[in-house]
């Protein structure tokens, strides 16, 4: 069953290490990254990296 969990730091290179240690928990296991953070800055160049990486 899929299962998902959303980073809780504030910063890009912080969501990306968290978006890593929980993608090695399972197949089964989506992130979920917040589109911009609390400065209002877009996560969109982050979400990419991740994406790219995965596939």
């Amino acid at each position: 069953m899929p299962i998902s969990f959303e980073v809780f730091t504030d910063d890009f290179e912080s969501m990306g290490r968290q978006a890593n240690v929980i993608a090695s928990w399972g197949d089964n296991v989506y992130i979920k990254i917040p589109v911009t953070n609390t400065k209002d800055e877009t996560s969109y160049e982050l979400i990419n990296k991740i994406v790219i990486k995965r596939f």
